[in-house]
């Protein structure tokens, strides 16, 4: 029993004296004292090798472990050509990014080893500075990058379309790096709508000249609105703003007011109005009737109906029930607020009746 207890004891001693079959640089060390700050962790550079940690990106730090045996920031390489100690190479990514070189490192050393007089066991047992040449800290190294690139804040475009009115522009990202290796992803979506820079629509047509002193709306047109205390500028904005405006008239004590169809400016002391024009789509043909009592009989047709301005005969017969000449006109019109069309001359209105004595 006693033999069996003696043999065990050789085997598990012989693990920890023969775990590396090279002998180790004299001086120098193997890589299980020698130790390093690999992702967030303190590491013998052994183990960090048998754990995979150069298996991928990896990133450096300061170690702060204890060391009873060996080394840790005096570890002393060659990379791209560079001297520099091995945690500074983990540090600034020189490691991570070494291919296959060669050299060795060339300055001098008072205390610590080189890579040369360090054993590991990277994929076969090796010095420390012959799997730097090899590329070994490198080869499966991915340093990540991060998408790169701007957002444009006035793509497409602005989203106000009615005159006067305010937008936003869309903002679309443009890429100009790609990521790759776990770097930071490109936002998405790389597409915002009315997310962009503020915009404006094209400022609306100015409708009405100015005023005209000593001019007033003929009388004669329909008002379609008026109001009290109204300055120059805020009368004319306000017909400014009503499509169905032909004339306004505005008047020294403030009163205001917006006329339809019918109107004209003629010559009237004191007072002052100003022309504005129509939209497209606002012209319109307007019909009315008139009813005259009275008649008994057929009357022969009268060209002096429906001759005013651009009036137009359209019918006329007898109501004899109702013992009235119906005669029937028609006239170029304006639509009011209302969107009634009425005549631009005599101001009836479509679908108006009219009754004569």
């Amino acid at each position: 029993m006693k033999r069996l207890w003696m043999v065990c004891f050789l085997l598990v001693v012989s693990s920890f004296v023969f775990a590396y079959s090279s002998a180790t640089p004299d001086p120098g060390h193997d890589a299980e004292n020698i130790f390093v700050f690999v992702n967030g962790q303190n590491l013998g550079l052994q183990g960090s090798i048998d754990s995979g940690k150069f298996g991928a990106h990896y990133t450096g730090g300061s170690y702060s472990g204890s060391v009873v045996s060996g080394h840790d920031d005096d570890i002393f390489v060659r990379v791209s050509g560079v001297d520099k100690s091995l945690q500074t190479a983990i540090n600034d990514g020189s490691l991570c990014a070494s291919t296959v070189q060669s050299g060795s490192y060339s300055g001098s050393v008072v205390f610590g080893h080189k890579g040369d007089d360090v054993l590991i066991d990277f994929g076969g047992e090796k010095s420390l500075q012959q799997a730097i040449n090899d590329g070994l800290f490198g080869r499966d190294c991915v340093v990540p990058v991060n998408c790169g690139g701007y957002w444009n804040y006035d793509y497409g475009s602005c989203s106000a379309t009615t005159c006067g009115t305010t937008g936003r522009y869309d903002k679309l990202w443009i890429t100009t790096v790609s990521p790759s290796g776990n770097g930071a992803a490109c936002p998405s979506p790389t597409f915002v709508d009315n997310a962009g820079n503020a915009c404006s629509a094209a400022a609306c047509a100015k409708r009405c000249d100015n005023f005209e002193s000593n001019r007033v709306c003929d009388l004669g047109g329909n008002v379609l609105w008026s109001q009290w205390g109204l300055s120059e500028a805020q009368c004319l904005a306000k017909c400014e703003a009503d499509n169905s405006v032909v004339c306004c008239h505005r008047e020294s004590s403030g009163f205001c007011a917006g006329r339809g169809s019918g109107t004209s400016i003629v010559y009237y002391a004191g007072t002052q109005a100003a022309n504005c024009e129509l939209p497209s789509g606002n012209s319109c043909t307007a019909v009315y009737t008139g009813r005259y009592s009275g008649w008994t009989y057929w009357p022969p047709r009268d060209y002096g109906w429906c001759v005013v301005g651009t009036q137009e005969y359209v019918i006329h017969y007898l109501d004899a029930s109702a013992g009235e000449l119906v005669i029937k006109c028609k006239e170029d019109g304006r639509k009011n607020s209302a969107d009634v069309c009425c005549g631009i001359d005599t101001g009836f209105c479509n679908g108006q009746v009219l009754y004569e004595p």
